[in-house]
C-alpha cells in the first residue's frame, strides 16, 4: 500500500501547477458535496466565531475553507519537486520593520505561527531567509509511520530539521549559541500530558500551548508570530510582528496571550485562511 501511496505522491509532485488545481478541486468537490467531511461540526465553529454573519455569508466562509486546505495538502506535496526558487516565487515575507528586523539578526528567536495559508511553504522559506541559523520545524507524532516520513521529508526539503516537539527545548539549548529559529504551529491543542493556557478565542474558551512561551522565557528569546496570508492562487505572504524582544522578562501567560490575540485577529479578517476550523475542533464548553 505504501508503494502505491508513494507513486501517487511522486505523480502529483510532477503535475504542472494548473493540473495540479484541477485535481484539488476535484477532490475539494468530493469531500465538501460528496463526503460531507466535518461540515456540521465546521458550520457551528464558524456561527460561534461568527454569530452576527448570515447562514449565507457561513456556508461562503466554509467553502473557501475546505477549497484552500484541500489546495493547501496538493502545494504541499508539490513541494517534493520545488526548488528554491520555486519556492521563492511562490511565498514572500512583507517588509516591514519588523521582519527586517528578524532577518537581519543572527541570534536564536522563537516563532510562533498557525495552520493559516501554506504555513508548510512558510517554514520552508523562513529556513531559507534565516541566515546561517539553522531552522528546526516543533511536530507532534502521527501514529502512521508512513505519513511522518513523508513529512519529514518534505519539511526537510530546504535544510531545515523536524523535531518533536518534547525534545525541541533541548535542540534549541544545544544551538544557542550559533543561533536556532524555532517555528511552533501553536494553535494545536495541548494533549493530555501537556500544559495549556484557557484563552477566549472567537467566542468560545480555548486551551493553548505554553510549552513555546516556557522554552522562549527559559532562554530568554525574542519571540514573533507569523501569520500566512493568500494573495492569490498558489501565492501566499508571509507577515511577522514582533511579540516580545525576551520572553523572561515578560508577565506570565503574557507571550501565549498576545499569540492568541494576534492569531484572532488574523482569523476575524481572514477566517478563510485558518485551518482550524476544520482541522482541529474545540473540546472544551462555548462560555
Amino acid at each position: 500500500m505504501n508503494s502505491i501511496i508513494n507513486i501517487v505522491l511522486k505523480f502529483i509532485a510532477y503535475l504542472p501547477f494548473w493540473w495540479l488545481y484541477k485535481l484539488a478541486y476535484f477532490f475539494y468537490l468530493v469531500i465538501y458535496y460528496v463526503i460531507g467531511l466535518n461540515k456540521k461540526k465546521v458550520g457551528e465553529r464558524l456561527k460561534t466565531a461568527f454569530p452576527t454573519k448570515s447562514d449565507q455569508e457561513i456556508n461562503k466562509i466554509r467553502k473557501n475553507l475546505y477549497k484552500n486546505l484541500v489546495k493547501m495538502v496538493f502545494e504541499t506535496v508539490k513541494t517534493l519537486n520545488m526548488t528554491a526558487a520555486d519556492l521563492m516565487r511562490r511565498i514572500f515575507i512583507s517588509e516591514n520593520e519588523e521582519s527586517k528586523r528578524f532577518l537581519s539578526e543572527s541570534g536564536s528567536a522563537i516563532i510562533l505561527t498557525a495552520h493559516l495559508g501554506n504555513w508548510e511553504w512558510a517554514e520552508q522559506l523562513i529556513g531559507l531567509k534565516a541566515g546561517n541559523r539553522e531552522t528546526i520545524i516543533s511536530f507532534l507524532k502521527v501514529k502512521n509511520r508512513y505519513f511522518n516520513a513523508v513529512m519529514l521529508k518534505i519539511r526537510g526539503r530546504f535544510g531545515n530539521k523536524a523535531v518533536r516537539m518534547e525534545k525541541v527545548f533541548r535542540t534549541i539549548l544545544e544551538n544557542k549559541e550559533n543561533g536556532v529559529v524555532a517555528i511552533f504551529p501553536a494553535d494545536l491543542e495541548p494533549g493530555s500530558r501537556q500544559k495549556g493556557l484557557t484563552i477566549n478565542f472567537l467566542n468560545q474558551e480555548r486551551l493553548f500551548f505554553t510549552g513555546p512561551e516556557n522554552i522562549a522565557t527559559s532562554l530568554a528569546l525574542p519571540v514573533y508570530y507569523m501569520s500566512i496570508l493568500k494573495e492569490k492562487r498558489g501565492h501566499y505572504r508571509i507577515d511577522l510582528k514582533l511579540i516580545t524582544n525576551n520572553a523572561a522578562i515578560e508577565p506570565q501567560n503574557f507571550v501565549t496571550q498576545k499569540y492568541s490575540s494576534l492569531l484572532e485577529k488574523t482569523v476575524l479578517e481572514r477566517p478563510e485562511s485558518w485551518a482550524g476550523f476544520v482541522l482541529m475542533p474545540v473540546k472544551t464548553k462555548n462560555k
